[in-house]
């Protein structure tokens, strides 16, 4: 049986769809009170708080990708809504392709990439002594989906962005074909 969380990080990022405390999977991974909270804050765009909570899970759930994801997700949101750019408008036309690189404080850029690498660790350290470790192979593509995130809204590196999320479809498309339910 697999434990993915059945939020979607692109959905909840991106305020597309707005999911309630009690539509959180009861399956949240890991599953401990920080986590808990850091997601209902992260939900409620209370992104200092889910910050700090998604923090203390992180600390007691080093060894965790999904802990790492929550805690990027956390802080790449903030920073893309700091920027005024969560507004699903925005990307309605093409005009977003050519819009500027957005002024990221050097010390959340390195953070960004940090827990993007970290994760990325994590899941590849899964997957070596399991390939078909789909908890990780899901996690993987969370992460790589993120990055794409980054890289398009934040970079406005376009060919890296395709990349990442090129390697979140596959991860995600290899999860399907091993859980598919």
């Amino acid at each position: 049986m697999c434990s993915l969380p059945h939020h979607l990080v692109i959905a909840g990022s991106f305020s597309l769809i707005r999911l309630s405390p009690s539509a959180i999977s009861s399956m949240v991974h890991p599953d401990d009170v920080a986590t808990r909270e850091g997601l209902d804050h992260f939900y409620n765009s209370d992104y200092d708080p889910a910050i700090q909570d998604l923090e203390k899970a992180l600390k007691a759930h080093p060894d965790d990708p999904f802990a790492a994801n929550h805690l990027l997700e956390a802080v790449l949101v903030r920073e893309i809504d700091r920027e005024g750019a969560l507004d699903a408008e925005l990307y309605l036309g093409t005009e977003f392709l050519h819009a500027k690189r957005m002024v990221v404080d050097s010390d959340v850029r390195n953070r960004i990439q940090e827990l993007t690498k970290q994760a990325l660790l994590l899941s590849s350290e899964k997957l070596k002594t399991k390939p078909d470790d789909v908890d990780a192979l899901y996690a993987r593509g969370v992460t790589r989906s993120l990055s794409a995130i980054y890289e398009g809204l934040i970079e406005k590196a376009w060919y890296s962005a395709f990349r990442d999320a090129l390697g979140a479809y596959n991860d995600h498309k290899r999860v399907l074909e091993l859980a598919p339910s």
